[in-house]
This record gives structure tokens, sequence and C-alpha cells, in this order.
């Protein structure tokens, strides 16, 4: 079993220090941000942390945004609710509804993910390929159109 503990943007593998929880918290500089979680999953307790899904899965709660994304109608896919692609991208459906002739959901991405591979992840949300659509950033009541294709989303 693998316990981790994340006190700000800092994840350490506690699964081995001999002591008690109770000891760790103690001990800790960060008493009011402190969150542990628990993999139990054997191949990935055999993987050095930075490697591990649950070291992804960690990190990408500290790292997320989430996008809401209004789509016309249109052919539509059915995604998974979480997924990890080959490039190690977590993306994760928290919501999704069909209102009228619009489909609206909200969708939590890594932060760090560029906008060319943001819009290839939505391409199965979307059902159309990349060149098929844009990205619009909302802010202030303005729409402004994403271009850069290289950029990071933060």
């Amino acid at each position: 079993m693998r316990l981790v503990m994340k006190n700000y943007n800092d994840v350490t593998d506690i699964s081995d220090v001999g002591c008690t929880l109770d000891k760790i918290f103690r001990k800790s500089t960060y008493k009011d941000r402190q969150l542990v979680y628990v993999s139990s999953d054997p191949k990935d307790y055999q993987k050095e942390l930075r490697n591990s899904l649950m070291y992804r899965y960690v990190n990408f709660y500290v790292n997320s945004i989430l996008l809401k994304i209004t789509i016309p109608p249109g052919p539509e896919a059915t995604p998974t609710t979480t997924s990890i692609t080959e490039g190690g991208i977590i993306m994760k459906i928290i919501s999704k509804e069909n209102k009228g002739r619009k489909r609206k959901m909200q969708v939590q991405v890594d932060k760090r993910i560029t906008l060319a591979q943001l819009k290839e992840e939505l391409v199965s949300l979307i059902g159309v390929p990349p060149t098929g659509f844009r990205v619009y950033r909302i802010r202030y009541n303005k729409e402004y159109e994403m271009e850069e294709l290289d950029k990071k989303l933060n």
C-alpha cells in the first residue's frame, strides 16, 4: 500500500516512514493543508512515486482548471468520465447536459496542457477534428479566440 501526503505543491511518499500518521502530522509545517492519499494497486506501488498513476492523480488536482464547454448539435461521442491519454494528460468530465440546440459540459484538465493538446483531447467529446472548431476564452464578458497552439492554458 502506498501513502502519499500533499502539502501545497509538495507530494511526499510516506509509506515507509515507520511511524504513525499522528506523528507525521505533528511534524508537518503545513498543519492547515495536509491531505493524505492511499493506493492499494500493487503494480502501481512498484513504480517510483513520480512515475506512478497515483502521483499523476494527486498532481492533477493541484494543477487543474475547469473548462465550461458549449457545443452546437452534431455527432455526439460517449467519453468516459476520466481518461488518461498516452501522453499522460488527464481529462475528467464533471458534468454534461443537452439544452435545446446546445450541448454543455464541464471538463477538468491539467492547466499545463497546450492548446493543441486540449483540442486533440476534445475531438472525442465534440466529434470533429481539431481544425473543425475554435476555442475561446471568456474574460470580463468578452470572447477572445485562443490561437497560439503551443501555449499552455495557465
